[in-house]
Protein backbone atom coordinates (compact mmCIF):
# COMPACT_ATOMS: atom_id res chain seq x y z
CA UNK A 1 0.00 0.00 0.00
CA UNK A 2 2.72 2.44 0.86
CA UNK A 3 4.41 1.65 -2.82
CA UNK A 4 0.84 2.64 -4.41
CA UNK A 5 0.87 6.08 -2.98
CA UNK A 6 4.19 6.87 -4.35
CA UNK A 7 3.58 5.40 -7.05
CA UNK A 8 0.11 7.42 -7.55
CA UNK A 9 2.02 10.82 -6.49
CA UNK A 10 5.09 10.22 -8.35
CA UNK A 11 2.51 9.35 -11.65
CA UNK A 12 0.15 12.56 -11.02
CA UNK A 13 2.62 14.66 -9.05
CA UNK A 14 5.00 15.51 -11.37
CA UNK A 15 4.29 18.36 -13.58
CA UNK A 16 5.04 17.76 -17.41
CA UNK A 17 4.66 13.84 -17.83
CA UNK A 18 2.65 13.39 -20.62
CA UNK A 19 -0.63 12.04 -20.15
CA UNK A 20 -0.30 8.57 -21.63
CA UNK A 21 2.59 8.11 -19.05
CA UNK A 22 0.46 9.47 -16.33
CA UNK A 23 -1.93 6.71 -17.05
CA UNK A 24 0.18 4.00 -17.45
CA UNK A 25 1.45 4.56 -14.03
CA UNK A 26 -2.05 4.74 -12.49
CA UNK A 27 -2.63 1.43 -14.15
CA UNK A 28 0.82 -0.10 -12.63
CA UNK A 29 -0.48 1.01 -9.54
CA UNK A 30 -3.50 -0.35 -9.31
CA UNK A 31 -2.57 -3.30 -10.63
CA UNK A 32 -0.23 -3.29 -7.60
CA UNK A 33 -2.88 -2.55 -5.25
CA UNK A 34 -5.09 -5.57 -6.50
CA UNK A 35 -2.39 -7.50 -6.04
CA UNK A 36 -1.56 -6.85 -2.69
CA UNK A 37 -4.90 -7.08 -1.12
CA UNK A 38 -5.14 -10.37 -2.96
CA UNK A 39 -2.37 -11.28 -1.12
CA UNK A 40 -3.35 -10.20 2.08
CA UNK A 41 -6.65 -12.32 1.73
CA UNK A 42 -5.12 -15.44 0.74
CA UNK A 43 -2.40 -15.14 3.76
CA UNK A 44 -5.43 -14.19 5.93
CA UNK A 45 -7.07 -17.32 4.46
CA UNK A 46 -4.57 -19.83 4.80
CA UNK A 47 -3.93 -18.62 8.22
CA UNK A 48 -7.56 -19.34 9.32
CA UNK A 49 -7.07 -22.33 7.90
CA UNK A 50 -4.15 -23.00 10.26
CA UNK A 51 -5.87 -22.33 13.11
CA UNK A 52 -9.29 -23.79 12.13
CA UNK A 53 -7.80 -27.14 11.43
CA UNK A 54 -6.25 -28.92 15.04
CA UNK A 55 -9.66 -28.03 16.18
CA UNK A 56 -11.97 -29.15 13.32
CA UNK A 57 -9.38 -32.64 13.87
CA UNK A 58 -10.31 -32.41 17.34
CA UNK A 59 -13.95 -31.89 17.31
CA UNK A 60 -13.53 -35.41 14.58
CA UNK A 61 -11.77 -37.53 16.77
CA UNK A 62 -14.34 -36.45 19.97
CA UNK A 63 -16.94 -37.24 17.64
CA UNK A 64 -14.99 -40.78 16.74
CA UNK A 65 -14.24 -41.11 19.62
CA UNK A 66 -17.91 -40.86 21.35
CA UNK A 67 -19.27 -43.12 18.40
CA UNK A 68 -16.33 -45.73 19.30
CA UNK A 69 -17.80 -45.14 23.09
CA UNK A 70 -21.58 -45.54 22.26
CA UNK A 71 -20.80 -48.55 20.40
CA UNK A 72 -18.72 -50.48 22.94
CA UNK A 73 -21.41 -49.60 25.45
CA UNK A 74 -23.78 -50.93 23.18
CA UNK A 75 -21.73 -54.33 22.59
CA UNK A 76 -21.41 -54.74 26.12
CA UNK A 77 -24.80 -54.52 27.01
CA UNK A 78 -25.73 -56.91 24.07
CA UNK A 79 -23.09 -59.14 24.97
CA UNK A 80 -24.50 -58.94 28.71
CA UNK A 81 -28.04 -59.52 27.73
CA UNK A 82 -27.30 -62.40 25.40
CA UNK A 83 -25.16 -64.49 28.42
CA UNK A 84 -28.16 -63.34 30.61
CA UNK A 85 -30.34 -65.39 28.54
CA UNK A 86 -27.92 -68.05 27.93
CA UNK A 87 -28.04 -68.66 31.67
CA UNK A 88 -31.90 -68.37 32.22
CA UNK A 89 -32.26 -71.15 29.62
CA UNK A 90 -29.43 -73.54 31.26
CA UNK A 91 -31.56 -72.80 34.21
CA UNK A 92 -34.38 -73.99 32.64
CA UNK A 93 -32.75 -76.94 31.08
CA UNK A 94 -31.14 -77.72 34.38
CA UNK A 95 -34.37 -77.22 36.38
CA UNK A 96 -36.07 -80.81 35.83
CA UNK A 97 -32.57 -82.40 36.23
CA UNK A 98 -32.12 -80.78 39.58
CA UNK A 99 -35.40 -82.01 40.92
CA UNK A 100 -34.94 -85.34 39.40
CA UNK A 101 -31.58 -85.78 41.09
CA UNK A 102 -33.09 -84.06 44.58
CA UNK A 103 -35.94 -86.50 44.24
CA UNK A 104 -33.38 -89.38 44.09
CA UNK A 105 -31.70 -88.15 46.76
CA UNK A 106 -34.53 -87.89 48.97
CA UNK A 107 -35.75 -91.28 48.32
CA UNK A 108 -32.30 -92.97 48.92
CA UNK A 109 -32.36 -90.83 52.13
CA UNK A 110 -35.21 -92.62 53.45
CA UNK A 111 -34.61 -96.06 51.91
CA UNK A 112 -31.42 -95.39 54.71
CA UNK A 113 -33.15 -94.33 57.24
CA UNK A 114 -35.62 -97.05 56.79
CA UNK A 115 -32.43 -99.28 56.82
CA UNK A 116 -31.03 -97.92 59.57
CA UNK A 117 -34.16 -97.94 61.23
CA UNK A 118 -34.70 -101.81 60.82
CA UNK A 119 -30.92 -103.26 61.94
CA UNK A 120 -31.25 -100.59 64.71
CA UNK A 121 -34.86 -102.71 65.85
CA UNK A 122 -32.77 -105.67 64.89
CA UNK A 123 -30.31 -105.04 67.36
CA UNK A 124 -32.26 -104.06 70.34
CA UNK A 125 -34.60 -107.10 69.98
CA UNK A 126 -30.99 -109.29 69.53
CA UNK A 127 -30.16 -107.69 73.18
CA UNK A 128 -33.24 -107.56 75.10
CA UNK A 129 -33.40 -111.12 74.22
CA UNK A 130 -30.21 -111.90 75.66
CA UNK A 131 -31.11 -109.91 78.53
CA UNK A 132 -34.22 -111.55 79.18
CA UNK A 133 -32.73 -114.67 79.10
CA UNK A 134 -30.14 -113.70 81.56
CA UNK A 135 -33.20 -111.87 83.77
CA UNK A 136 -34.94 -115.31 83.78
CA UNK A 137 -32.31 -117.10 85.33
CA UNK A 138 -31.10 -114.76 87.91
CA UNK A 139 -31.37 -115.39 91.45
CA UNK A 140 -33.62 -112.81 93.64
CA UNK A 141 -29.98 -111.47 94.68
CA UNK A 142 -28.45 -111.96 91.63
CA UNK A 143 -27.62 -108.25 89.22
CA UNK A 144 -30.58 -107.50 86.90
CA UNK A 145 -30.09 -106.52 83.46
CA UNK A 146 -31.76 -103.32 82.13
CA UNK A 147 -33.71 -103.71 78.94
CA UNK A 148 -33.77 -101.29 75.99
CA UNK A 149 -36.64 -99.60 75.43
CA UNK A 150 -38.69 -101.60 72.46
CA UNK A 151 -40.80 -98.59 71.58
CA UNK A 152 -41.15 -95.79 69.35
CA UNK A 153 -42.14 -92.65 71.00
CA UNK A 154 -44.85 -91.10 69.77
CA UNK A 155 -45.34 -87.10 69.31
CA UNK A 156 -44.73 -85.17 72.70
CA UNK A 157 -47.60 -83.04 73.16
CA UNK A 158 -47.09 -79.38 73.85
CA UNK A 159 -45.20 -78.14 77.00
CA UNK A 160 -44.83 -81.60 77.42
CA UNK A 161 -41.37 -83.66 77.93
CA UNK A 162 -40.35 -85.92 75.10
CA UNK A 163 -40.46 -89.37 75.48
CA UNK A 164 -37.66 -91.67 75.45
CA UNK A 165 -35.87 -92.98 72.24
CA UNK A 166 -35.78 -96.40 70.56
CA UNK A 167 -33.12 -98.21 72.12
CA UNK A 168 -32.17 -96.12 75.27
CA UNK A 169 -31.66 -97.61 78.81
CA UNK A 170 -33.73 -96.51 81.85
CA UNK A 171 -32.16 -93.86 83.50
CA UNK A 172 -29.84 -94.69 86.54
CA UNK A 173 -31.83 -96.00 89.72
CA UNK A 174 -35.06 -96.03 87.65
CA UNK A 175 -34.55 -100.27 87.00
CA UNK A 176 -34.60 -102.46 89.84
CA UNK A 177 -30.88 -103.97 90.77
CA UNK A 178 -31.33 -107.36 91.98
CA UNK A 179 -34.71 -109.55 91.56
CA UNK A 180 -35.18 -108.70 95.40
CA UNK A 181 -35.84 -105.19 94.31
CA UNK A 182 -37.39 -105.93 91.69
CA UNK A 183 -40.53 -107.22 94.33
CA UNK A 184 -39.82 -103.96 96.53
CA UNK A 185 -41.60 -101.66 93.70
CA UNK A 186 -43.84 -99.45 94.47
CA UNK A 187 -46.84 -98.01 92.59
CA UNK A 188 -45.39 -94.69 91.75
CA UNK A 189 -41.83 -96.88 90.42
CA UNK A 190 -43.64 -99.41 88.38
CA UNK A 191 -45.96 -96.13 86.94
CA UNK A 192 -42.54 -94.89 85.84
CA UNK A 193 -41.13 -97.72 84.36
CA UNK A 194 -44.53 -98.23 82.01
CA UNK A 195 -44.01 -94.56 80.95
CA UNK A 196 -40.37 -95.19 80.33
CA UNK A 197 -41.03 -98.55 78.31
CA UNK A 198 -44.02 -97.17 76.61
CA UNK A 199 -46.15 -100.52 78.46
CA UNK A 200 -49.06 -100.92 80.76
CA UNK A 201 -47.50 -102.81 83.72
CA UNK A 202 -50.03 -101.67 86.22
CA UNK A 203 -52.82 -104.91 86.59
CA UNK A 204 -55.03 -104.99 89.74
CA UNK A 205 -52.98 -104.92 93.11
CA UNK A 206 -49.19 -103.44 93.43
CA UNK A 207 -48.19 -106.96 93.87
CA UNK A 208 -49.90 -108.22 90.33
CA UNK A 209 -48.13 -105.32 88.57
CA UNK A 210 -44.58 -106.39 89.97
CA UNK A 211 -45.15 -109.70 88.52
CA UNK A 212 -46.36 -108.41 85.46
CA UNK A 213 -43.42 -106.69 85.13
CA UNK A 214 -40.91 -109.47 86.30
CA UNK A 215 -43.05 -111.14 83.44
CA UNK A 216 -42.15 -108.47 80.83
CA UNK A 217 -38.12 -108.17 81.66
CA UNK A 218 -38.03 -112.49 81.71
CA UNK A 219 -40.15 -113.49 79.10
CA UNK A 220 -38.22 -115.70 76.46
Amino acid sequence: MGQFNVDVERAGGDPGLPDDVVGQNVRHAVGWITDDFIRQVALQAAQQAVQQVPQQQIQQAAHQAAQQAVQQQAAQQAAQQAAQQQLQQQAAQQAPQQAAQQAAQQAALQQLQQQLQQVLEVSVSTANFAFRLHNRNAASDAQLVPLRKERHPQAATPGAAAAAAFGDLPPAGMFPATKQELFELTGVQLTALATFYGENFMHGTVRQSRRSFDDYISRV
